[in-house]
């Protein structure tokens, strides 16, 4: 009986192990699942242009009282119009190309004027005002306020339009590393 009992347990552990084995077996075999990319949609302040489209660029500080403008000359290369020969074509493509695909984290919704200053978008308060023309003569323009409390963007308006945004804080760093390098 003794013998009968080690038996029956030495078959349900061979059993077991025979299971585990077949188990990992089939595991190993199977192929690799990777991760499915979730898509992450880059939402832009401006839509049915890009960087080809661009005619010319103000950057200017209001409070500083400082701007510049890159624009394209009749041969299609970019040049500043203040000041010549610090502006490199690839400088230029790429002030042309922030301006096309100008990064919006997230909308607020339509504002009231009479609130703006809250968001540092009144004249004598504003960080930058942006200005881009293109080949067509349309005209758009960003009025970027202040620094939002997580310091990775600004509160903007764009055009005539109410709707306040919150926008990525390295078009605007780049802009001021211009303009900072345009008047040093």
């Amino acid at each position: 009986m003794k013998q009968q009992r080690t038996l029956i347990i030495l078959g349900a552990v061979l059993a077991l192990v025979l299971i585990i084995g077949i188990a990992q077996t089939a595991l190993q075999n199977q192929p690799e699942l990777e991760p499915t990319p979730t898509p992450n949609e880059m939402v832009t302040l401006f839509s049915g242009w890009g960087p080809n489209n661009v005619f010319a660029v103000n950057i200017y500080e209001p409070v500083a009282q400082v701007g510049l403008t890159v624009t394209r000359n009749n041969s299609d290369l970019w040049e500043l119009v203040e000041f010549t020969g610090m502006l490199s074509q690839e400088e230029g493509d790429l002030v042309a190309s922030t301006m096309a695909v100008f990064p919006v984290l997230r909308s607020l919704g339509t504002i009231e004027a009479n609130r703006f200053d809250e968001y540092g978008l009144v004249q004598n308060d504003l960080t930058m005002i942006l200005s881009v023309i293109l080949k067509d003569g349309t005209e758009h323009s960003i009025a970027v306020g202040d620094l939002n409390a997580t310091s990775d963007s600004f509160y903007a308006l764009v055009d005539e339009d109410p709707t306040l945004y919150v926008v990525d804080a390295r078009p605007i760093a780049y802009f001021t590393t211009l303009l900072r390098r345009a008047y040093e």
